[in-house]
């Protein structure tokens, strides 16, 4: 056990007295650190019980659970099942042939015989070599025109040394696969092909100047398509705080970074009358807009019982009541939607039968804050949670969330855009890119399809120098 120092006090001797008050001082100041560890304390409690219902990207490593030990699964197709295994190339594929015959015996270095049998290995592998091609054009003179012609090369844009293919395939790297662009650089100068990151950036704006009516074609059939599923996440501009949107449709993808996180944002790019159905998280902007319907998702609101559950410890008897009656709302609907079979008068007895649902679900007498909190955001969205039954929609906005992630990873990447032209590079360049992978065509193809047309269509004008 710790002994207590007793003091002895004399009330008639100055020097106790002073004695006392030094360790009283002492004391409060004791004290008073005391207090302030323990709110630190409580502050780092806090972030780690906030932390649990974030998102897995969002969470300090330190922080982050451990992985529950699951059941190893053996690799591979099950006993019995066909195998799969890589397809062999088909002539047509084949570009170089080489025979391998024998004149010596590697072994003992004496004479063989002629071949009496032959077996063939396929091999495919890359170059890791660039080409160079010097270009000669001729000038022909035109009796009909009048004038000086010559061929057009198409290989680059004008003005350019690198080629086409070298340009939209680094595009393609960093804006869909997220590889930063010092490590583009790196991986061509394997090839040989020595260049610079500012060349590479000049030649991605003169594509995103290319591509700028698909991007406006990719606008316009957001606007007019039958359901939009949108989401926005943070990004930066030169260090400061932006936003990057997206708005998607299940054969198209717009991305467009913007300064303001409000409702600015939805009315420029769908206007302030969308005739199809709005898919979205409960952030206010989304709803200033008018719709034919909106779908909230019901993965954000059934997340709100986690976030709940991370900083709480005690319950009410109304809460647990009521979490109890929406999570068995919410599921019962989710598994109707299954169903194949149902007719759509079937679908919309349901629907409102769910909402009526609803009702008694908002009526739950409470006195919890969490619970009166979430009952009026229930009363306020209570039209748009159900949409998914009838129409053929997501119950979630999943979709924009998954679709968005990209951009996410260009951000852990690069950090931020140095520019309003680089933000406005980046919107379009993503936007072609991935509409192009949801419509199962090959970006790369039918890019340098796009910019060769251009090149030709330019210099047929005469919008372009001759000479380049």
């Amino acid at each position: 056990m710790n002994k207590e120092k007793v003091i002895y006090i004399n009330p008639d001797d100055e020097k106790s007295i002073s004695r006392l008050r030094r360790v009283i001082k002492i004391q409060q100041k004791t004290i008073e650190e005391l207090i302030q560890e323990n709110e630190e304390y409580k502050k780092r409690l806090q972030i780690s019980n906030a932390v649990e219902s974030a998102p897995s990207g969002t969470k300090v490593v330190f922080l982050k659970p451990e992985i529950k030990k699951r059941k190893k699964k053996k690799p591979g197709r099950k006993k019995g099942h066909k195998g799969a295994s890589r397809p062999k190339p088909k002539d047509e594929e084949i570009t170089d042939e080489v025979d391998h015959t024998l004149e010596m015996c590697p072994d003992c270095n004496g004479k063989v015989y002629p071949a009496n049998s032959t077996r063939t290995r396929i091999i495919v592998d890359i170059v890791m070599e660039s080409e160079t091609t010097k270009h000669t054009i001729s000038s022909h003179w035109c009796p009909r025109c009048k004038s000086n012609k010559e061929d057009i090369i198409t290989d680059a844009l004008p003005g350019f040394t690198i080629g086409n293919k070298t340009l939209v395939y680094s595009a393609l790297q960093h804006f869909t696969q997220g590889v930063s662009l010092s490590n583009i650089v790196k991986n061509l100068n394997y090839s040989k092909l020595k260049l610079t990151s500012g060349c590479l950036i000049n030649g991605w704006h003169k594509l995103a100047e290319i591509l700028t009516p698909y991007y406006d074609d990719i606008l316009e059939k957001t606007r007019k398509s039958e359901a939009t599923y949108a989401d926005e996440t943070g990004w930066r501009q030169k260090g400061k705080r932006f936003w990057l949107w997206g708005f998607f449709t299940k054969t198209t993808a717009l991305y467009t970074i913007r300064r303001k996180r409000d409702k600015n944002v939805v009315i420029e790019i769908l206007g302030d009358t969308f005739d199809g159905i709005l898919i979205t998280d409960f952030w206010k902007p989304y709803s200033s807009i008018a719709v034919r319907f909106h779908q909230w998702c019901i993965a954000h609101f059934l997340r709100e019982f986690i976030k709940i559950g991370s900083r709480r410890k005690k319950f009410t008897r109304s809460y647990l009541k009521f979490r109890k009656a929406v999570k068995r709302l919410f599921t019962e609907a989710l598994n109707y939607n299954k169903k194949v079979e149902l007719t759509k008068e079937d679908r919309e007895r349901r629907k409102k039968k769910f909402l009526e649902r609803i009702d008694k679900v908002t009526k739950i007498r409470s006195r919890d804050p969490d619970v009166i909190r979430l009952q009026n955001r229930l009363t306020k969205y209570k039209d748009g949670m159900f949409t998914f039954i009838t129409e053929d929609v997501d119950p979630t906005n999943n979709f924009s969330e998954r679709m968005i992630r990209c951009a996410v990873l260009l951000r852990k990447i690069g950090f931020h855009t140095m520019s309003e032209k680089g933000s406005e590079t980046l919107s379009i360049l993503l936007s072609v890119f991935k509409t192009m992978e949801m419509q199962g065509l090959d970006p790369y193809t039918e890019t340098l399809k796009i910019v060769q047309n251009y090149i030709i269509q330019q210099k047929k004008s005469g919008k372009m120098d001759l000479a380049a």
